[in-house]
């Protein structure tokens, strides 16, 4: 069984700030590292709640948009998303997500992946969904490389592959991507796609501990078997 986060606001993923290389209207700021349930501190989250954010919107993040930058499209997606800035809609998200993804933008190829598969401004097509995960994995997405993996063990808009599904994990996870970490150890815990190995599962669930992965902190600390993995949400610019 798998189970998504239901609350995208606190799960947004991110990997790179604006760059001024890229989008003038914005300054470089250092990589940030995703944030999930268990690690809730987007600094996103927190700028986007704040009350100047209407005219940052309009001003900066819908005209850098508009004038074709990716990284703002997806930007302009996430304000939607979490109706910062503007009315919370996914069916404005959406467009500017696939915006950013048909420029070849990672973090809006997994967003469109993301929205296709829960149905999210647009029609649900899982097909599709991990056509775009695929996509963003082949960049070098540790986000959509763990819910690509998510879709082949559940066969998830592609045939069913635990083989498949553990070696995406696996590759996320020793890039450090911490639920990707959780998820090899419950593989190796219970033998998906992997012979079973408790001394591994001990070690990939330590890995996500180390980076306060709350299940993973909970498995080390109860010694319980947990049966599901769990994918990643959206990501941001």
């Amino acid at each position: 069984m798998v189970v998504a986060y239901s609350d995208r606001t606190t799960n947004l993923l991110c990997s790179r700030s604006l760059s001024s290389t890229i989008c003038p209207l914005y300054e470089t700021n250092k990589q940030k590292r995703c944030n999930t349930k268990a690690n809730n501190n987007s600094t996103f989250a927190k700028i986007t709640t704040d009350e100047k954010i209407n005219p940052l919107f309009n001003n900066h993040y819908l005209v850098s948009a508009n004038a074709g930058y990716p990284l703002a499209q997806n930007a302009v997606g996430l304000c939607y998303t979490l109706g910062s800035g503007v009315a919370k809609s996914d069916n404005d998200a959406f467009p500017w997500f696939k915006k950013a993804a048909d420029s070849g933008y990672c973090q809006g190829q997994h967003n469109v992946a993301y929205s296709y598969e829960y149905g999210l401004g647009t029609a649900q097509d899982l097909v599709t969904a991990v056509r775009y995960y695929r996509l963003a994995t082949d960049q070098g997405s540790i986000t959509s490389t763990t819910n690509l993996g998510v879709c082949y063990e559940n066969g998830t808009g592609v045939a069913k592959n635990l083989t498949e599904a553990f070696r995406l994990y696996k590759i996320a996870a020793d890039k450090g991507e911490a639920q990707a970490q959780f998820n090899v150890g419950i593989c190796y815990e219970s033998g998906i796609g992997v012979a079973k190995s408790k001394s591994m599962a001990k070690q990939y669930y330590q890995e996500a501990a180390a980076q306060n992965h709350a299940s993973a902190k909970e498995k080390l600390d109860k010694c319980e078997c947990v049966y599901t993995t769990y994918m990643l949400n959206f990501m941001m610019y």
